[in-house]
């Protein structure tokens, strides 16, 4: 009887090393995969985070390249206005010499 219940307790604890060792192995893949998950919910949220800051990147950088146009404009209208005004500048003597002596010659 002694020896039976030795064979009993070894069968025993040889079936709670095996589901030991199966629980440990579980826990080992589920750990893997809580891992595995992680790592690629964490890549796919740096992707989209990439993405969307090219996006505004490219947002920004369409909206630079607008202002500069548009500032460019501005200078090229106020140069046009300037070269104008030294056109008036230097045209109306000019033009009021070109009146008085038409009035001088429409006088004589």
């Amino acid at each position: 009887m002694g020896m039976d219940l030795t064979i009993t307790i070894d069968k025993a604890v040889q079936a709670i090393r095996a589901e030991k060792e199966k629980t440990e192995k579980l826990n080992e893949s589920i750990a893997m995969q809580v891992r595995k998950a992680v790592s690629t919910s964490a890549n796919d949220m740096k992707a989209e985070i990439l993405l969307s800051v090219k996006e505004t990147l490219s947002k920004t950088q369409e909206e630079i390249r607008k202002t500069e146009k548009a500032i460019e404009k501005q200078r090229e209208d106020m140069r046009m206005e300037s070269g104008f005004r030294k056109f008036m500048f230097w045209a109306t003597p000019i033009l009021l010499l070109v009146q008085t002596i038409a009035l001088i010659i429409a006088l004589l």
